[in-house]
């Protein structure tokens, strides 16, 4: 990795830079996370804290660690911003650039996020993920093995028949079949299944399919209150973290800082709020006054910081 990281550019796919599964182009995220409506909990990070590490494995090691945390404090939402200072032209190209650096995190985030059986179908092989699969398992409650029946499950389209519906491949025996036109083959849906196997035979398709419907990503979560992964956004600059917020309300935002106010957390008192950001350039504490080394990584300081906030966060939220 190296300071190579910092010159190397690659493409997005317009004005939003979002992440996506594998491919050079990074795009949109079709992850965990849940809509304006409830209340959500989100991560901002430099990608640049990878700038520094000499190889692919450590690298992946960190954006583990990060994965890892944002999982056990139910984070919806990790967002990963280019902190090199990019013009206001480079920022506004209609073909925008984003570093290696935030490039490789968001490639390694999202295929720790998907179940392993979509991750073959979802995420072309990319230098990148050399070492993701030697990651510890993530164990998030959607990662569902072939034996295992849950109403919701995550499935990859593999083909559409017009005037009949889609077929989905959602790591079962048999194959989901839904009575809608699903027009982008290879992406990503979430379907619900019901509680018990409704598996019949389709004459017209030869085939003993289970019946399925398609519902929204979101649904599961807001239905039975389990965590379901975290969404990835790419944001071109710091200050497109809070312009490109998808939330019509906003984040609060509360930052972390070696320099920021040292507090008794379980005296926090927070604005209410509906969706909240955990960043590192706002409203800051210190998370670690008695630190022992004189520098903490951030992907060390992002646990003792959620740890932290946890409590004022739960309290303070909205539904």
């Amino acid at each position: 990795m190296g300071g190579k990281q910092k010159t190397k550019k690659q493409k997005t796919d317009g004005s939003s830079a979002q992440a996506k599964h594998g491919g050079d182009a990074v795009t949109s995220s079709a992850g965990g996370g849940v809509s304006d409506g409830c209340k959500t909990l989100s991560i901002a990070l430099p990608g640049s804290i990878i700038e520094d590490v000499e190889t692919v494995e450590l690298a992946t090691a960190i954006c583990g660690q990060v994965a890892r945390t944002a999982a056990a404090y139910c984070v919806d939402e990790i967002i990963l911003y280019d902190d090199g200072g990019q013009t206001d032209a480079e920022e506004n190209a209609a073909n925008p650039t984003i570093s290696a650096a935030t490039a490789f995190m968001a490639r390694v985030l999202q295929y720790l996020e998907t179940p392993p059986y979509l991750r073959q179908g979802l995420i072309p092989a990319h230098d990148d993920l050399a070492a993701a699969s030697t990651l510890p398992p993530m164990g998030l409650p959607h990662h569902l093995g072939q034996t295992e029946w849950e109403q919701y499950r995550e499935g990859i389209v593999l083909r559409t028949e017009a005037g009949k519906g889609s077929f989905v491949d959602v790591g079962l025996d048999r194959m989901a079949f839904v009575k809608k036109e699903i027009p982008l083959k290879g992406s990503r849906v979430t379907l619900d299944l019901g509680a018990e196997s409704t598996a019949i035979f389709m004459p017209e398709f030869s085939e003993t399919m289970l019946q399925a419907e398609l519902c929204s990503p979101d649904l599961p979560t807001i239905q039975t209150g389990v965590y379901r992964g975290y969404k990835v956004r790419v944001a071109r600059s710091l200050h497109r973290v809070m312009k490109d917020c998808p939330f019509k309300s906003g984040y609060l935002s509360v930052g972390t800082s070696v320099n920021g106010v040292a507090q008794d957390f379980t005296q926090l008192v927070l604005p209410k709020f509906q969706h909240a950001l955990v960043d590192y350039f706002n409203m800051y504490f210190n998370v670690c006054p008695y630190q022992g080394p004189k520098v903490l990584r951030t992907e060390d300081v992002l646990p003792m910081a959620l740890a932290s906030l946890t409590p004022a966060l739960l309290k303070y939220g909205g539904n």
